[in-house]
């Protein structure tokens, strides 16, 4: 979390990636970022995917510290499982493949059989965020978010690799 950010938990504040099913948001924002990618299969991943498209295609997220949440389970059924498929590596490429950019390079370092894993069709994911005019990833990880810049990325070498001596703090 960033500095400003931390310093206040007690009240409202910007958090980078949100818990996956506990959410407020409005109706018609929703739909119109185009709700969680239709691709996703069962859980794992649905949270990232929303909290980089919340940051980087004009929304915000924000945690309230004195709300009450509840949390259902949703079921899910036979019929939503790929035999053989380990779901949350191929909801987790499809999050990288459509939101991190170059950035992806480093899952792909630290696991390359991931490279192997078919994401599905992205041609509706891209779009979204082709239509939404998204900022890139290299804006989260420098406005919302320096600190995993640092953490998990600065020591790898990929393509594109920014040079942030700024974010060096953490």
């Amino acid at each position: 979390m960033r500095a400003e950010d931390t310093a206040r938990l007690d009240k409202p504040h910007q958090i980078p990636i949100m818990l996956g099913c506990a959410f407020a948001v409005r109706k018609d924002f929703f739909e119109n970022i185009g709700q969680y990618d239709e691709g996703l299969l069962i859980w794992n991943g649905e949270q990232i995917e929303l909290s980089f498209k919340l940051h980087l295609c004009g929304g915000n997220l924000v945690e309230v510290p004195c709300s009450r949440m509840n949390h259902m389970f949703r079921s899910h059924h036979r019929n939503h499982q790929l035999d053989g498929v380990d779901v949350a590596a191929r909801n987790f490429k499809r999050v990288a493949e459509v939101w991190l950019d170059d950035f992806k390079e480093v899952m792909y370092q630290t696991d390359p059989k991931r490279r192997a894993i078919d994401a599905g069709d992205l041609t509706k994911a891209r779009s979204i965020k082709e239509r939404l005019n998204c900022k890139p990833f290299r804006y989260f990880l420098e406005e919302i978010a320096p600190e995993m810049y640092v953490r998990y990325f600065y020591q790898l070498d990929y393509p594109g690799k920014m040079k942030l001596s700024h974010l060096h703090k953490f």
